[in-house]
């Protein structure tokens, strides 16, 4: 049996932003995601491309579970990243390149 929160992880790496919207807790009257919608499959390669504070950061923080997103969801491998256990996701599922 699992622990809470960690799923099976033979399917790697899928990540899904379902009308994700954002806005730092600093300037919460600010949304610098608005419906956000992106599909990364596994094993394959994204890039996010813009200009300056077009939000490809804020995608990346959220996705490295920094922040959580206001509306929408965050999904890994079908799964609420909220539900996920941070601790396995960060030392097992992402990093920072």
């Amino acid at each position: 049996m699992k622990e809470k929160g960690i799923i099976d992880d033979t399917k790697q790496g899928e990540i899904k932003l379902e009308d994700v919207k954002f806005s730092y807790p600093a300037k919460a009257n600010v949304q610098v995601l608005k419906g956000v919608k992106i599909d990364c499959p596994s094993n394959k390669v994204l890039a996010l491309v813009g200009s300056s504070g077009c939000g490809k950061s804020s995608v990346m923080k959220l996705v490295e579970r920094f922040y959580d997103p206001d509306e929408g969801k965050l999904l890994y491998n079908g799964n609420d990243l909220k539900e996920v256990d941070n601790k396995w996701y960060h030392q097992t599922q992402v990093a920072i390149v």
